[in-house]
């Protein structure tokens, strides 16, 4: 009797070993802005999500779909994030913290413009990662071209999220506009509206008075105005209106207000530049009259030289 009671307890363990799964785990040992290398354990696919609650509650921030033992998720700021996975099988594992550490990223802004679309020059970007201690450096060069020509990912890629993640130049619009996503991606190009407006729609352009000055006004005064229906909107009456400046500009995505460049003054002839004037046009004028006359006697001599001509004729 005895022995049947113990075999049947040691056939119970080992069917109940053999039909309970072995504990899910994930784990995430180095994260940094934007590369974050999570590993899964004991799952072939599922759903991972990231929470920034402790007990991974609530909504999750970021959630990806694995079919492999791994994946990688790309954190847009630093601290504790909190990861669950949910598998296939509909096993799911603990709630595991997560640290986010830092990426030190400076950028260089162009050194040099060129006039024409899409700017010139071009600005590098280092970023210092730092790895338990050791100190890796990257340069990049991106040329200001390329960052006007950006093209962003599609929006399966950036997630369904309302944040802003950054800006980039529309060729069809020709325009700035905001990105958004769950993610920044890595060579996103402009941070700010204001970066990519300078950049981008007035590459070349100076500010309101020396592009007023280069067209030979007085000065240049930057205007602005609210968008409403009493409000009054562009330049006075005795004024010309040369649109947007480096320093007189309506910001990509600010609604309600107007504003332009506007050049006053008649235009400018210095004291050197008027005798120029005057000297050339004296020379010129000269130079035609001298000119006439002498074609006049080539071609047609005066009364006493044909005279002479006949006398000289007769005593032949």
């Amino acid at each position: 009797m005895k022995n049947t009671v113990l075999l049947l307890a040691v056939l119970f363990f080992f069917l109940l070993a053999t039909t309970v799964n072995a504990q899910v785990s994930v784990s995430c040992p180095s994260c940094y802005i934007n590369n974050c290398q999570c590993s899964i354990a004991n799952c072939a696919g599922g759903t991972a999500k990231i929470y920034t609650t402790a007990d991974c509650s609530g909504i999750p921030k970021y959630q990806y779909s694995f079919t492999s033992s791994s994946f990688t998720w790309n954190p847009s700021q630093t601290g504790d994030y909190y990861s669950k996975v949910l598998c296939s099988d509909e096993n799911v594992s603990a709630c595991t913290a997560v640290t986010v550490s830092s990426v030190q990223t400076t950028t260089t802004q162009p050194a040099t413009t060129t006039q024409g679309g899409g700017g010139g020059g071009s600005s590098s970007t280092t970023t210092t990662l730092i790895v338990d201690g050791t100190t890796t450096t990257q340069t990049t060069t991106i040329s200001a071209i390329a960052k006007c020509t950006w093209t962003p990912p599609s929006p399966s890629v950036l997630g369904q999220c309302e944040a802003v993640v950054g800006w980039y130049y529309d060729a069809e619009l020709k325009r700035c506009v905001a990105l958004s996503g769950c993610e920044k991606p890595a060579d996103m190009p402009f941070s700010t509206p204001d970066e990519c407006k300078l950049a981008c729609e007035l590459a070349g352009v100076t500010t309101c008075d020396q592009e007023c000055k280069n067209k030979w006004h007085d000065v240049g005064t930057c205007r602005s105005w609210g968008v409403v229906l009493e409000a009054k909107a562009g330049c006075e009456e005795n004024e010309t209106d040369i649109g947007e400046t480096s320093d007189c500009y309506v910001s990509p995505g600010l609604m309600g207000v107007g504003r332009t460049c506007c050049c006053s003054g008649k235009r400018i002839i210095t004291t050197t530049r008027y005798y120029l004037f005057v000297i050339t046009g004296i020379v010129f004028v000269s130079a035609i009259a001298g000119a006439v006359i002498y074609l006049k006697k080539k071609v047609q001599p005066n009364k006493q030289e044909k005279e002479f001509e006949k006398l000289k004729e007769r005593w032949k």
